[in-house]
């Protein structure tokens, strides 16, 4: 068993490798955050000669259920707004394919607060529409 006076000594060294390694509870803060299902409805890419493309990059908008008059929340990602969070081209290729296949295809959005209460989009789930029971 180590020494008291061992151990206070390497408690500082400790502490120091998890704040490094963000293991401490202030870090949960920072974790994904998951949206609800839903289905894509518009999907919005602006190229840099956009006057929008400053705050954003690109937008999904998900309608969240399956009524016309369902909620519909929108996911963000680059520019200003969402700043380092930008998908790849294989997830805008799934959010383009999830909008063609109309219903059939749902959406599950992972993401993490940016300016101003957006919701910057970070990851994506795709799954076959769920059976009503």
């Amino acid at each position: 068993m180590p020494s008291p006076h061992r151990t206070s000594r390497l408690l500082p060294v400790l502490l120091l490798s998890a704040l490094g390694l963000g293991v401490l509870p202030g870090s949960v803060a920072a974790a994904d955050s998951t949206g609800n299902p839903g289905y894509v409805s518009d999907l919005v890419l602006n190229s840099s000669k956009s006057d929008r493309y400053a705050e954003y990059q690109g937008s999904v908008l998900l309608a969240e259920g399956d009524t016309v008059a369902a909620l519909k929340r929108e996911y963000r990602w680059g520019g200003t707004t969402c700043s380092g969070y930008l998908p790849t081209e294989d997830q805008i290729r799934y959010l383009f394919e999830a909008m063609r296949s109309g219903r059939a295809l749902q959406i599950v959005p992972s993401y993490k607060a940016g300016v101003a209460g957006a919701r910057c989009l970070v990851a994506l789930k795709v799954r076959l529409r769920p059976s009503p029971l």
